[in-house]
């Protein structure tokens, strides 16, 4: 979350410099597709996917974890429990047990960015960098080192950014199952947004706001874009 240049952010630098040697994948059909496939790898390697009855409570006794409690009143026994919930939910689920009898420490930071999902009828079109290489990698359009810090100021004194720096991913550039003929499914993911903001206004109220300063500093870096969008949602 926080920029690189702020203390312990080693990792974040190494995630950075290993995405340039090992891209990240995406899958044909969307993300969704990767959840359909990490199905069918586990009902392979014997497991039983279970729906819609979701986990309430982790047991956990003197040598750890031994069951899990679930919404329709089943108890799994079990020896481990991988919870891929927000680290939150996954306290709850503990119900205030302690692991290995040490009191574990969690800390939550006010938020960290946020997402635009786009229909458009065109890709951005950037003049320093047009054509396939330009939309086949995450593109993060920030004018300026300043730029980024005035990003984050703005996040530590809890406001919605001035200048927001997006990251657009233009996923439907190389995969043509994700939209319609002629058209593009563009995500902008933007940090940093505070979740509590200090200004007394509430993301529901500014979220259209907010999301179209992203859409505008797309713009800004690809004149023409904020025309071609036909379709607006933000999360």
């Amino acid at each position: 979350g926080p920029p690189v240049h702020q203390p312990v952010t080693a990792e974040l630098v190494a995630w950075n410099m290993v995405m340039h040697h090992l891209p990240p994948g995406h899958p044909v059909g969307g993300s969704g597709m990767l959840s359909v496939a990490l199905a069918g790898r586990f009902a392979s390697d014997g497991g039983t996917l279970r729906l819609g009855d979701p986990a309430t409570r982790v047991e956990v006794g003197a040598s750890g974890v031994h069951a899990v409690q679930t919404a329709t009143g089943d108890r799994i026994p079990c020896r481990a429990v991988v919870a891929g919930c927000h680290i939150l939910e996954t306290v709850d689920l503990l119900g205030g047990q302690l692991l290995n009898g040490t009191a574990r420490k969690v800390s939550v930071g006010n938020g960290i960015g946020m997402v635009v999902r786009l229909g458009t009828s065109a890709l951005p079109s950037y003049p320093s960098a047009a054509g396939p290489e330009a939309w086949g990698g995450m593109q993060l359009l920030a004018p300026s080192r300043h730029a980024l810090r005035a990003a984050w100021a703005d996040y530590l004194l809890g406001r919605p950014p001035t200048e927001p720096i997006p990251l657009v991913m233009t996923f439907s550039a190389f995969d043509d199952t994700i939209a319609p003929l002629g058209r593009h499914n563009i995500t902008i993911w933007a940090q940093w947004h505070a979740y509590e903001l200090s200004t007394g206004e509430h993301w529901d109220d500014i979220a259209e706001r907010e999301g179209r300063k992203l859409v505008d500093a797309v713009d800004r870096a690809a004149p023409g874009f904020a025309d071609s969008v036909e379709l607006m949602h933000g999360q």
